[in-house]
């Protein structure tokens, strides 16, 4: 599939019916710039953005454990140092911010963000955009279900249109909500696929990161909290004495893990949170996600993208990343025996590991370009202005 132009990084103006357009200005509110999904999707956002269609400017909730990846962005950015929900001094900044820097469309990532935003447009009439990368399941939280509550009730009452990054978190969210169906629409998340490449020589890459040659080894990315199925992943691991785990992330449930995981040492890797994901996925051999619920995990399509096949949980948009028995394996949630099965069964058949992941390496970079998002997304602003 053809990419779509950057103009900017081939040293070209942009065609002539955008270039007498004035850039659209979109303020990107987002709770925090943590290196999680979101925050990812984000940055990968604004660094392939065509800069003669759109000036981003960055404005977070708050700077709380912030990637250092914020600053190599290049871009304008707020901090609105919000204690609270709809903390009223940090309100009342955001509304300065769109007015001052005369933004056209506020586009909002997470639920916090989500929720200033919309009561924003109540003051400002900006159009506002957001992305749910979550399906949220609140039943046992009322906490939980009462903000949900509240989100939807501002989706509804003042958000123009919603991005979702599945059609599992489409029909998730409509089936919760009466939110006409013209408003929602599905725009995959995208990385850039030259960043992920299988290795020509894992032993080489093995040798880089100090891991041993002679052990497959098993690959997890994610952060560390509840329902990301970091305690499944151990326990398979006490069933594949064979392998070396890798866990690489961080999070509040990190000391809880790492308990649990005493004895076998010699087996997991806690790697903590990480600069080189592309090294350490092509030195491995399997990549494993058994959450217990995912609206469109980026690491499944990164791991594809690095000639590995995935073995993930049957939850929400993860089938529409792996296609079971072709480019992975989808295994029932919370269930550490089916997932040491299915990674026995691949160690003991790499012919069969090896073509699954040719097949996924092939089927992400038809349906999980980052240019094929930026394209759609930019697209939706237009539409919005215009």
């Amino acid at each position: 599939m053809a990419r779509q132009k950057d103009w900017t990084s081939e040293g070209k103006s942009a065609p002539r019916s955008l270039a007498n357009k004035p850039p659209i200005r979109v303020l990107y509110l987002i709770d925090a710039m943590r290196m999680g999904g979101a925050e990812r999707i984000t940055v990968a956002l604004l660094r392939h953005l065509d800069r003669s269609r759109i000036t981003p400017i960055i404005c977070t909730l708050n700077k709380k454990d912030e990637s250092p990846l914020v600053e190599q962005l290049g871009v304008k950015r707020y901090d609105l140092e919000a204690k609270r929900l709809l903390d009223p001094n940090a309100f009342r900044r955001l509304i300065e911010i769109i007015r001052q820097e005369r933004i056209d469309v506020i586009h909002a990532q997470l639920q916090d963000a989500t929720i200033f935003a919309a009561a924003a447009k109540r003051f400002t009439r900006v159009p506002v955009v957001v992305t749910r990368h979550l399906i949220d399941d609140d039943r046992k939280n009322w906490r939980r279900r009462m903000r949900n509550r509240l989100e939807q009730f501002t989706i509804h009452q003042s958000v123009e249109k919603m991005i979702t990054v599945s059609d599992a978190a489409k029909y998730n969210y409509l089936e919760k909500t009466n939110l006409p169906h013209h408003r929602i629409e599905t725009i995959y998340n995208g990385i850039h696929l030259d960043n992920f490449k299988p290795a020509d020589n894992k032993n080489t890459v093995r040798q880089s990161l100090h891991l041993p040659h002679d052990k497959p080894i098993v690959t997890m990315v994610g952060v560390m909290r509840p329902g990301k199925g970091h305690a499944v992943c151990i326990e398979a691991a006490r069933r594949v004495p064979e392998t070396r785990f890798l866990l690489v992330g961080d999070g509040e449930l990190r000391p809880e893990l790492e308990q649990q995981a005493q004895g076998l040492e010699d087996r997991i890797h806690f790697l903590g949170q990480r600069m080189d994901i592309p090294d350490i996925l092509s030195a491995s051999d399997i990549f494993v996600l058994p959450s217990d619920m995912e609206a469109l995990p980026t690491v499944l399509i990164e791991a594809g993208a690095s000639g590995l096949p995935s073995i993930a949980s049957h939850v929400g948009g993860i089938p529409e990343i792996i296609q079971d028995g072709e480019t992975g394996v989808i295994i029932p949630p919370r269930d550490p025996d089916a997932l040491a099965s299915a990674i026995k069964d691949l160690i003991h058949n790499p012919e069969k590991a090896n073509r699954m992941g040719q097949q996924a390496y092939r089927h992400v970079h038809e349906r999980f370009d980052l240019f094929q998002q930026v394209t759609a997304t930019l697209n939706l602003y237009e539409r919005l202005i215009n």
